[in-house]
Order: structure tokens, then sequence, then C-alpha cells
């Protein structure tokens, strides 16, 4: 995995995979369900309303709507005593879009994500930023992923 560039400027954003069970993800492979969770932490020593966070995937992988009916959730998503709980969420194909007051302090929020296509795909950057303050922003790295055929 090569990576490109994080920044934080009052807010810091990073993402991981983990597994089903809340384990760091080692690869990921077609067929897996796994859980991006993203990490956001207002390094400005307040709460920021007006956050807008954008979580994008990469190709070869699909989002779990959540508000659709079947889709996959894992109750210990919901257990986690940091959890933001955005005002209002956006599901796309490509990315999740997260609005609401962010509190001081670490926040996380997590993406069920379906595993679907084997390659080498460009992993885009998780950003945010404070809209009526622009020059709070942050960002993931981007990078690369590699997804292998299920064994």
């Amino acid at each position: 995995v090569r990576s490109y560039g994080a920044f934080s400027e009052g807010l810091s954003i990073k993402r991981r995979y983990l597994t089903a069970k809340g384990e760091t993800a080692g690869a990921l492979r077609v067929r897996d369900l796994a859980v991006l969770e993203v990490t956001i932490d207002s390094t400005q020593r307040l709460a920021l309303e007006n956050s807008a966070v954008e979580v994008r995937v990469p190709p070869g992988v699909e989002i779990e709507n959540p508000r659709l009916e079947g889709s996959v959730q894992f109750p210990w998503t919901a257990r986690q005593k940091d959890l933001w709980r955005p005002d209002y969420v956006e599901v796309r194909d490509e990315a999740v879009q997260l609005f609401g007051t962010l509190k001081h302090g670490l926040q996380r929020y997590y993406v069920v994500v379906r595993v679907v296509t084997p390659g080498t795909f460009f992993n885009p950057p998780a950003v945010g930023a404070v809209m009526y303050n622009p020059e709070v922003r942050g960002a993931t790295e981007a990078g690369t992923v590699e997804i292998t055929l299920a064994e």
C-alpha cells in the first residue's frame, strides 16, 4: 500500500479497515464484509459546528447502505463510547457524506462495505472541513489498496 499526503489543520481524520469482528483487517478479499472505521478529532479543543466529512471508498468496494432493508450492520459498532452521530448522512455509491457537529475530542464513524472486485485500486482520501470556516480542515492519506480473490 502506497500513500500520499495526509494533513490536519484543526481537524484530524484517520481511517482503517476492520473485519466483521472489529479486528484490524490484514487484507481485503473478494466476498468479505469489512468495516471502514473513520476516526475524527477536533484539534481545536472545541466543538466544530457545521462540519462535513466525506468518506470515499476505492473501486472494488461497495458501501452497504444502512437505510436499505436487509443491509448488514454489526452491533458492536453502535456500542462504541466515542461514536459520532451526525445530523445528516448521505450514502452514495462511492462515498458517505456526513454533516453535523463534531464534539471536542476523538469520535468514530463506521461504514460497512462489501469487497467485490479483485485488483489494485486507488484509495481516495477521506476529507473533512468546517463549512463556514474552511481553514479548519483535514484529510487522510490517499494511496492504493489491493483486493485479492477469496480462498
